[in-house]
This record gives structure tokens, sequence and C-alpha cells, in this order.
């Protein structure tokens, strides 16, 4: 690719019908950065797309000129030997939909009161305070103030003419689209109005967006744009952050998807959600087992989202400045977290170029305001200390008798989930003759990968890409799902068995006394799929309904799909059934009827094992008792793997 000349491509960060967004690292000049490109070849620069391409950088580049730190920044739009191209910041870290997994659908109040603040400040910059740093003296006919030339003079019909011609309508709000950084800031992603098309995270792979977000007035009509549509679809963010869930999800089990969409739209016109603390509770009580949740949130957090989600757009906060406002000030009279920093109100004129400046009051209130933040600081590092937290290399996190492992290499993070070791009956009487007999097995306390190894990991690791992977099998097949969150595919046994290895050396000096990476057993697979002591003895892993638990022939659009997704069992595993086949270490064989302790299968055979079924594969084969195989050194769009921590 053209681009490629002026940058070193560092990852595939997610690929849409529209356009293809990478990791880069500018070859001249050392940055990193996310560059968007077009998919469509662009014949020049008068060509309409191209053209339609710039009309859309324009908005996002508007929204830089006050250089909020809450929203995603993008840089000048280029044209590359006919590729469409236009860098933007690299965020690190995970969308907050992602990160709400990765936390058992339970993050604490303080974290949900942060996100409102400097979400409801990014709207209030869009909905309102952007003109500040958009107007035009010539082209605005602003009058200078006679008494300071360095300011224009306003009164309220001039600036609310302002506020009206450069405000921006995010309009595609929803939770994919919010970013947390590592540092615990967020950022907003993706304007609707700003680039066509999908972008790196988006939390639904419908081709219409995300339902789960939209206002009630928005399924009527959906070219309807205003500060309160994007109101209520924070407002579900909102919720979705505090309750855990969404208030009203997308049934995903209907196999009628206008159906589906009907009841969904009456959902969002006349259901009153769930109730959050309800819901807070259940997600509590599964993440801190054995613990009882009490309420732990402000009232006043959970009175905003109310008001937010109110059907009537005009019962809601009139734009982003109006709830911004009202979320500082509850915290500012609660004290539960810091502010931002505040900006002066607006007096008749203003400073079109103010200068930064601290004197008198404010020097006082900064003083202040810096010794609130320090003592905030180490109050919320105690607290942490003491509860759920994750750490970033290979350290225990959780609390009590949770032991799970994250680990981190360079920009690529992933969980591993601990399994405590029980008995249980492997095999079924009532599927294939190669899952006959049922025997009792015996399986040690070990690890299993939260998800099958992603794309990002993959090449984090082996530094092939899903593509060349797929030119190593020698065939023309087509490209299943591709992106950093995917699970990687057109992997042979082989080649798994030498990841383990690789990372085994890279993190060698992280990993517990004893342990270390490998393929999982077919008995230790099977064990976790069907979820180790708390086992409900589910057909498939999570649940007797496979639409809800993988993707399958019937759901998946003959595509592998982003990991997580779907519904985890009981130990928090995702996609053990459907999605993508995985390897295990085991040479493919016949069962034992004796009891056994940690098996490791056939000594010696041509095959070896394959579990869990995948996205082009009936039910029957995404059982957790089905078993599968292949020759070692075959690669297949179907076939990935996880990897497991254990003492061998």
């Amino acid at each position: 690719m053209a681009f490629l000349q002026e940058y070193t491509m560092l990852g595939e960060l997610g690929r849409g019908g529209f356009a293809t967004v990478y990791k880069v690292r500018h070859n001249e000049l050392d940055y990193i950065r996310a560059v968007r490109v077009l998919n469509e070849t662009v014949v020049d620069a008068n060509s309409p797309t191209y053209r339609k391409f710039l009309r859309e950088c324009k908005v996002l580049l508007r929204l830089g000129n006050g250089n909020h730190p809450n929203i995603v920044h993008i840089y000048q739009p280029r044209l590359l030997e006919n590729k469409a191209l236009v860098e933007m910041d690299y965020i690190d870290g995970l969308d907050i939909q992602h990160y709400l997994k990765q936390n058992q659908n339970f993050v604490p109040a303080e974290e949900v009161i942060r996100m409102a603040l400097q979400m409801s400040s990014a709207l209030a910059y869009c909905h309102e305070d952007i003109y500040r740093f958009c107007m035009d003296r010539d082209a605005d006919d602003l009058q200078d103030d006679p008494n300071d030339g360095s300011k224009v003079l306003m009164d309220d019909q001039t600036r609310k003419w302002l506020i009206e011609k450069y405000k921006v309508i995010h309009n595609d709000i929803h939770s994919g689209n919010i970013m947390r950084r590592e540092d615990g800031n967020f950022v907003l992603l993706d304007f609707g109005l700003a680039i066509n098309g999908d972008e790196v995270v988006r939390s639904s792979r419908r081709k219409n967006g995300a339902p789960e977000f939209k206002a009630p007035e928005k399924w009527d009509n959906e070219a309807i744009l205003t500060e309160q549509s994007d109101i209520y679809s924070f407002g579900v963010v909102l919720y979705q952050y505090l309750a855990g869930r969404v208030p009203f999800p997308f049934d995903t089990t209907n196999p009628n998807p206008t159906e589906a969409e009907y009841l969904l739209s009456k959902a969002h016109r006349d259901a009153v959600p769930p109730s959050i603390e309800e819901c807070r509770k259940e997600f509590y009580e599964g993440k801190f087992e054995g613990q009882e949740y009490e309420k732990d949130y402000p009232q006043w957090l959970e009175d905003v989202i109310l008001k937010c989600l109110n059907k009537n757009p005009k019962d809601r906060f009139r734009n982003g400045k109006e709830l911004y406002e009202a979320v500082k000030s509850a915290v500012s009279q609660t004290h539960e977290i810091p502010q931002c920093g505040d900006q002066e109100e607006q007096s008749d004129s203003i400073e079109t170029n103010p200068p930064i400046n601290v004197r008198g009051k404010w020097g006082v209130f900064a003083i202040l305001f810096l010794l609130v933040l320090i003592v905030w600081n180490v109050i919320l590092m105690h607290r942490l200390a003491n509860e759920s937290t994750e750490s970033s290399s290979g350290q225990w996190i959780g609390k009590k008798n949770k032991r799970d492992l994250i680990f981190t290499l360079d920009n690529v993070s992933f969980k591993m989930k601990f399994v405590k070791g029980g008995t249980f009956q492997m095999g079924s009487d009532s599927g294939e003759d190669d899952e006959k007999p049922v025997h009792s097995v015996t399986i040690s306390d070990c690890y299993m990968g939260e998800f099958e190894v992603t794309q990002a990991l993959w090449q984090e690791v082996m530094g092939t890409t899903v593509y060349q992977q797929r030119d190593k099998a020698d065939v023309d097949w087509p490209m299943r799902g591709v992106g950093a969150d995917y699970p990687m595919y057109y992997v042979s046994y082989t080649e798994a068995e030498e990841f383990c290895g690789r990372i085994n050396q890279r993190l060698r000096s992280q990993l517990p006394d004893g342990y270390s990476f490998a393929l999982p057993t077919e008995a230790e697979w099977e064990y976790a799929a069907r979820g180790g002591r708390k086992s409900e003895a589910y057909t498939y892993s999570g649940s007797n309904y496979l639409s809800d638990a993988g993707w399958y022939e019937d759901n998946s659009g003959k595509d592998t799909h982003s990991v997580g997704l779907k519904k985890a069992n009981k130990l928090g595993l995702y996609d053990m059934s459907g999605n993508v086949w995985e390897w295990c270490s085991d040479c493919y064989g016949p069962y034992s009827s004796s009891t056994q302790t940690d098996p490791r299968g056939s000594s010696s055979a041509p095959y070896r094992v394959l579990r869990g079924g995948s996205w082009n594969n009936s039910e029957s084969y995404c059982r957790v008792a089905n078993r599968g195989s292949n020759k070692p050194g075959s690669r297949f769009s179907y076939s990935g793997f996880r990897i497991a921590l254990v003492r061998r």
C-alpha cells in the first residue's frame, strides 16, 4: 500500500465495509498514530468519494479546535496514490463495552461517575461550547469590544445563533464508541456526522448500528438529529456502565430479526428500565462470590440516568451542557470525585484567544483543587488496593479467592481465568461414538485463556497477520473476520505449539512458580468449557441455547466475530462453543473407561484434537462433549486455539 512508504504498520485495528484502520509509526518523525484508509480506490482529488470524505473529516477537524481532552483528534486528510487516508489519535485501552465485560459487568461507582463527568463535558463541548473556538469575526459579522480589542461583543441572541451554527450532534453514541484509556480517562470516538462507515470499536456488528442505544423518536425517523437524541443514547451508556447491562437488549435468539427490532423499538418507547440497583446487585454477587451487595452509588447518579432516558425528548436534559452542569454540580456537592477544571461563565464580551493566567481567587482555587486532587488520589489508590483491580504483569488480581491473572506484551493484554480443580464426568452417552464411554476425570488447578487467542496477540507474539497465515495455507479461500479482537485462524497445531513456546520465553519472569503456557489437554478443555466446579450441565459452554453462547452456522453470517460478544460460562470464559475450533494438545484417540487424573490422551496418532465447533458448524458440533480432529499441519479458516497456564 502506498501509505506504507511513509509509515511502518504496527497492526490492523479494525476493518469495515467503508474503511480499515491501522496502528502505524511515522518513518521519519517516529510518532505513533492510527491511520484510517478508505477501502475504495479514489480516482483523483475531484472524485465524489474523496470530496465526501473531506466534508466528513471537516467536522472532526473543527472539533479539534478546542483540543478537548475527551474527544478523539484527527489530522489533515490526504490522498496518496489513489488511497484516501486520515491520521487519528491512537487510543490505548478498551472501549467501555469490552472493559465492562472484562470486569464481569461490574465496575466501581467512582469509575461510572468519572465517565459521566468526562463524557458529559465532551457533549457540552460538542453541543454548545465549540462555537467559542470556531467563530470567525468577519464571516460571522462580529463586532470588536471597544474596551478590549482581543474580545468581541456578544449578546444572548448572537451567542444562540453561533451555538446553533457550530454545534455538532454525534448521532452514534454507544458503549463501543467510548474508549477507556489505560490511565482511567475516557475518549469519545467515531462521530456519526464526521466519518461514515464502520469504526475500530463498534459495539454492534449489525449493519444499522447499535439499536440498543437508539432514542425512541429515532425509531420513527432515523433522520432526526437533535441534542436530546444524543442525550438518550448517552443515558443508555451510563445505565449500562452502572447496571452492567443495557436497559433493553436486542433479542439475538429471535429467528425473525424484523420482529426482534420491533420489540426493541416498543421497549424503548414504552417500557420502564429494570432497576439499576437490582442489576448491579446481581453482577456484584456474581463477580464477588459469597459477598452481599450494598448500594454503593449516589442517588443523584441514577436520577441523572433516568432523566436522560425519558421517553419524551422535552423531559430530558436540553443538551450536553445542561447535563454536564448537573453532573458537575452533584459531584461538587457530594465530593465523590474531583471536578474537572471549570470554565468561567461567559460574559457579554468574550475573548477569541483568551490568555492563560491564574491570579487572585482563581489562584487560591487552583491550589485548593490540587490539594483535593492529591488527597482524592491517595484515597482512591487505597480503595483500589482493596477492591478488584488488574495488574499489568501477571500478578494476582481480584478479591479473596479470586485469582485471575493478566499479562501484557507491549500494547496487547490478555487475561487467564483461574480454574479450580475438581472431578467431572467426561464425554456423553447420547453423543457420537467417540464421546463414549463417559468416565470420571479429575483435573488439577489451572488457568484458561478468557478468550481465544486474538489476531492482535498472535501478531505480537508470532509477527504474522491472518492474511499471511492464509497465504501459508496455499489456498484461495476468503477471509473471515479480521481485526485486533477477532480470533486468530489459519493456524496449525504445530504453530499453536510454537506460539506457546515463544510466549513462555517472553513472559517467563512473570509466571507463577512451576507454571507455563501450553495448549490445554482435551480433558482440561472440556472441564473448563462445562464450567468446572460451577458446572450447570449445559449442552453448550454457558447455556442450553447456543445462540446465547456462541457463533455457529445459523447466526454467524458465515464469519468469525470479535471475541467476548456472547455469554460467558460460569468461569468467565467466552466462545468455547462456536466461533473457531480450538486445538488441544492431545493426539486423537478412543476414550478409556477407567478413572483418570489429568489425562493426556492417546500417546501417538496422526491427528490432533480440536474442540468447540465453529462459525460454520451446526449446533451438534458445538456441544461441550463433541470431539473433532485434524492433521497437526493443517490450517483452516475455522480453526484457532486458546491457551492454558498449567503445571506439567
